[in-house]
């Protein structure tokens, strides 16, 4: 990163750690070893903050007037964000990223449907605490923003599972999950679309 930001003034760089920093056991000695090179001292910001960066990079590369949910699947987190145009309305941040959730529902790699169901329940508890807001404010259209949902929509292009304009579909990630649960092994999903270290 640093080799990047040289030809950038250190006027336009802000550097930010998200979850992964403020989960960090070795947060303060990474922190301190990376200040060391960085141009700019790294802040650690809030979940609420993520989302709203999240949402302004969106809105700035899919231009829309809609007032649109916006959903980005991180490693540790995931970032709820509802706005219209370049405004974000409503933004929060809840602890069920993709490789927290690994960790805790499928840390032996075994891909049950067990499995799924006490990770959905989880997920199901995060979101409830949102879902009052979330559903009174509304929003017409939903954009997913991360590298998880990416890889999903290629799968499910890939096998026909999406619909007519290559979007997820619900239909199409319950297909998608029942593969998986016949897979039966992380190590063993072999998807287009899919790569290494995003079993």
């Amino acid at each position: 990163f640093v080799a990047r930001l040289d030809s950038v003034s250190p006027s336009r760089i802000r550097v930010v750690a998200t979850n992964a920093l403020r989960q960090a056991k070795n947060a303060n000695e990474f922190i301190k070893r990376a200040n060391e090179i960085l141009p700019k001292p790294i802040e650690i910001i809030s979940g609420r903050e993520e989302a709203r960066l999240i949402y302004l990079g969106v809105s700035h590369t899919n231009a829309s007037s809609d007032k649109r949910l916006v959903i980005d699947i991180g490693g540790g987190s995931t970032e709820f964000i509802i706005g219209q145009g370049f405004d974000p309305l409503l933004t929060e941040s809840l602890q069920m990223g993709c490789v927290a959730f690994t960790k805790r529902f499928f840390a032996d790699g075994q891909i049950t449907k067990e499995n799924f169901n006490r990770a959905i329940v989880a997920a199901r508890k995060e979101v409830l605490a949102i879902n009052g807001q979330y559903q009174k404010t509304g929003w017409s259209s939903v954009v997913g923003s991360s590298g998880t949902i990416k890889a999903v929509r290629n799968v499910l292009v890939s096998k026909g599972w999406s619909d007519e304009q290559e979007r997820v579909t619900y239909q199409g990630v319950k297909k998608l999950e029942k593969l998986l649960i016949k897979i039966g092994d992380v190590n063993d999903i072999e998807l287009e679309g899919v790569k290494e270290h995003r079993k």
